[in-house]
């Protein structure tokens, strides 16, 4: 494995590792302010609606509540971060067929 390739995996399973914790951890409210204000830079950053409309459905989850939140915590309660990097390392391999 190349060190990019390392390093990449590192990167994903903390990234991961710290998102579980704050989903576990943090109050409805806390998550839904956290997800607003990534869902702004995430705007700011790419100006694609499609990511604003994807970080604005799940901040509406945490602004519901339960037992929508339930599900949600109930689904990051176990650690999947090997299966998170995996997912990860294959979507961003270059295509043997050339594409993007």
């Amino acid at each position: 494995m190349s060190i990019s390739g390392r390093a990449k995996e590192v990167v994903v399973k903390w990234g991961y590792r710290l998102v579980r914790w704050m989903v576990v951890h943090l109050s409805d409210r806390t998550m839904a302010f956290i997800l607003r204000a990534v869902e702004r830079l995430a705007y700011a950053v790419t100006a694609d609606p499609g990511v604003k409309a994807a970080v604005d459905e799940v901040a509406d989850i945490f602004e519901s509540g339960p037992p929508f939140t339930t599900t949600v915590r109930k689904l990051f309660q176990d650690d999947e971060s090997k299966t998170v990097v995996s997912v990860i390392k294959q979507l961003t391999r270059p295509s043997p067929y050339g594409a993007a």
